[in-house]
């Protein structure tokens, strides 16, 4: 069997089992080096341990295979319990500072809808925050230690902000604050004002903090997934819908049929729910279903250029710079695209500290022009 075969049914099994619950593999043991390596890439092994363990299969499951799950669940504990201090420190002071926070994308999903926190990875924090307290953010996140990661074209086509530092044990820390919860250009956006009222909250350690409602998350991991490029597009973005799915009654799929509509995204609300259709048939009620059938591969939204193939990073840029509202600010972009500021521009090239600044232009425009990844 040709591995790329081998690796499709391995990932049929491993959906197999987050679905239906978790079962020895039937792969012998030439195959068990590429199944250890499929779920880690899944990033599903301590999802699986947990399951196997649930049903005391342990002891159907190859020992080799056990004891790597059962290595990544104990790093993904202890890396996660690390995360979760550092960002019930960092929000606290934010909001003892007079920041309204709202926490987006994975690090909601680990204690609403996972068995267990660790076993939704994320590599950074989401946070959403009205446009008027980022320089507050940029001050209070610099006297904590961290730095401001360069952005290309911030206040053009890119509304956030990402800071990083290393912490206890040389695990980085990375926080992203955002002015608009869809990212997405060409999509209606909508800021923190919209959560006034649409909002749960999740306890991390002694204080609990602001999240999206189902509905709204639903939509927003939607928005996320689609908006990645095919190849960087993580399993666990689709099991998030997939939880999502399960929680959801049929108010909450009114909502999100309401929310598509309202930001202009019904295509890819639409594409991701036929997604679940085709993996766990019966799983959508039959109004939403029903509405997925109409708009899927409908191609009369401005959003549903993130459904096309062949996209590139180049595109979703060049889509960005078009889509701004003025002539000015599509100039004020395409020029900061062409020649970044000096502190990008360090940022981007190991070597950039023994070149001149003119040598790491003629870099990038060599890479940008020369059409070279």
């Amino acid at each position: 069997m040709a591995d790329k075969e081998l690796e499709n049914e391995i990932r049929d099994c491993v959906m197999d089992c987050l679905i239906h619950g978790a079962h020895a593999p039937s792969f012998d043991g030439e195959n068990e080096a590429l199944f250890l390596q499929v779920t880690e890439e899944m990033e599903v092994q301590p999802v699986l341990y947990a399951g196997l363990l649930e049903k005391n299969q342990e002891s159907l499951w190859p020992a080799s295979v056990v004891k790597r799950f059962k290595e990544a669940n104990r790093s993904r504990f202890v890396g996660f319990e690390l995360r979760a201090q550092e960002i019930e420190r960092v929000l606290t002071l934010l909001q003892k500072s007079g920041v309204d926070c709202l926490l987006l994308k994975g690090i909601p999903f680990s204690f609403t809808i996972y068995r267990r926190p660790h076993h939704r990875t994320s590599s950074d924090t989401d946070i959403l925050i009205n446009a008027a307290f980022l320089p507050l953010v940029s001050e209070k996140m610099l006297a904590l230690g961290y730095e401001e990661t360069p952005d290309l074209m911030f206040g053009t086509v890119s509304q956030q902000k990402q800071f990083c530092r290393t912490g206890l044990g040389g695990m980085e820390h990375v926080f992203e604050f955002h002015v608009e919860a869809n990212n997405r250009h060409l999509l209606v956006p909508f800021g923190f004002e919209y959560f006034e009222s649409r909002c749960d909250r999740v306890r991390i350690g002694k204080h609990s903090f602001r999240v999206p409602k189902i509905p709204e998350a639903f939509v927003l991991a939607s928005l996320h997934r689609v908006g990645h490029l095919e190849h960087d597009r993580r399993f666990l973005w689709f099991y998030d819908l997939l939880l999502l799915s399960k929680r959801m009654s049929d108010s909450d799929w009114s909502s999100v049929v309401s929310l598509a509509e309202t930001a202009a995204c019904r295509a890819i609300v639409a594409s991701e729910i036929q997604e679940l259709k085709r993996i766990v048939p019966g799983s959508i009620p039959q109004g939403a279903s029903a509405w997925a059938d109409a708009w899927y591969q409908n191609r009369s939204e401005a959003s549903s250029y993130y459904l096309k193939e062949g996209r590139d990073r180049r595109k979703d840029l060049l889509v960005g710079i078009r889509s701004l509202p003025t002539v000015k600010l599509r100039v004020k972009a395409l020029l900061l695209f062409v020649f970044p500021r000096p502190d990008y521009m360090r940022a981007q090239f190991d070597d950039s500290r023994s070149l001149p600044l003119l040598s790491l232009y003629l870099k990038r425009w060599l890479k940008i022009f020369g059409n070279r990844d």
